[in-house]
């Protein structure tokens, strides 16, 4: 089915603008200020402001019960306007890695959103052989646990690099350490060592709940596949109230004035009242990491 939605405030680079998608077969085909087709049914948007729903990480993802996970997945993600996940799933030893993988997609195999698989490991385990399994399973990212940094010093980079190609794996700093100013110094100390490897890396710790930014997703390789509200993206957006005041770009980031959810073209989100469907998310691999910055 063909559709548009009419008139809605877009935010791009600052600037708000009113513009119309044309909606067929569940993506977004075209954009514009205006359509003129007239045997298209229309949604009038013209009271809401749009965005890409969030990707959300949750760098501990419990193993609950069906009724407990309903209601976690809810409040945690549903009503937040999240419709995709980031899932590290912690590996101790190497050897662990084929149970824990397995345990991880078993928890999820019955999330109503979509997920990617991430890993989170300690720094000595930042090896070739690491990186070959992520290429494997086709996840792109890898949260290190940080407590000590000497040992990132101890890291054989440039077997990283030679294992990493043609797969990019980004590393992504997790600084076990709860005082601010410690935590600090390790990140700054993250940042240096790895701005000289020549290995890809985010520079700050994704913290859990939080939505992903856009640069964050594409250094990820998540986006366009996921936070694209573009042509050929997926209909998956966050309908918010028009503000009054003229920043109205400052409620995209709070859930107390999100309306209305749609994931893969589907209402799952409208107020309070949340469409939950167990089971219709996937797991989404990663074949191209970094495929934005790849071919723009």
């Amino acid at each position: 089915m063909a559709y548009i939605l009419k008139g809605v405030h877009c935010e791009k680079e600052g600037n708000v603008n009113q513009l119309s998608f044309f909606i067929q077969n569940n993506k977004i085909v075209s954009i514009r200020r205006h359509f003129r087709y007239t045997n298209c049914y229309y949604v009038d948007l013209s009271q809401y402001l749009i965005s890409p729903a969030h990707v959300v990480a949750d760098l501990s993802f419990p193993n609950l019960n069906f009724k407990d996970f309903k209601q976690y997945m809810i409040n945690e993600f549903l009503l937040k306007g999240c419709t995709t996940l980031l899932v590290p799933f912690r590996v101790e030893y190497e050897f662990k890695w084929k149970e824990q993988l397995q345990k991880i997609r078993k928890q999820l195999v019955g999330s109503p959103i979509d997920y990617v698989l991430s890993v989170r490991i300690p720094a000595r385990l930042v090896t070739p052989s690491i990186i070959r399994k992520c290429k494997r399973e086709k996840i792109s990212s890898i949260f290190v646990e940080i407590t000590d940094e000497t040992d990132l010093y101890r890291i054989e980079w440039g077997w990283m690099r030679d294992a990493m190609f043609p797969y990019p794996v980004t590393l992504i700093p997790h600084v076990l350490i709860e005082d601010k100013k410690r935590k600090i110094e390790k990140i700054e100390k993250w940042t240096s060592i790895l701005s000289q490897v020549g290995i890809p890396f985010l520079e700050k710790p994704i913290p859990s709940f939080t939505p992903i930014s856009k640069e964050e997703l594409i250094k990820l390789g998540i986006y366009p596949q996921k936070g694209f509200l573009q042509v050929g993206g997926e209909v998956s957006y966050n309908l918010y109230y028009l503000p009054k005041s003229e920043d109205k770009t400052s409620i995209l980031y709070d859930s107390r004035k999100l309306c209305i959810t749609v994931d893969k073209g589907k209402v799952i989100r409208a107020g309070e009242d949340v469409s939950y469907l167990s089971g219709a998310g996937n797991e989404i691999p990663i074949y191209v990491p970094q495929f934005f910055q790849i071919t723009s």
